[in-house]
């Protein structure tokens, strides 16, 4: 999937829960690395970010969203 994420040409958001135990930070890393339009938002948290801490999650997407006007 490296190939085709490097093809992407739309803005991605990564969401980063700085305490995840399962997906190591490299993840985000290599994510950032490939996807020419991305940007890593990191949110203090667990893994299951969206569930544990879903008011910090949304503020990160609304400022990306807004960020992209």
């Amino acid at each position: 999937m490296r190939a085709q994420l490097q093809r992407v040409r739309v803005p991605g958001l990564y969401l980063r829960a700085t305490q995840d135990r399962l997906v190591p930070r490299s993840a985000a890393r290599l994510f950032a690395r490939l996807a020419p339009e991305a940007r890593v938002a990191d949110i203090e948290g667990p893994h299951f970010l969206l569930q544990a801490r879903a008011a910090a999650a949304a503020r990160a997407i609304r400022e990306f969203v807004i960020g992209l006007a």
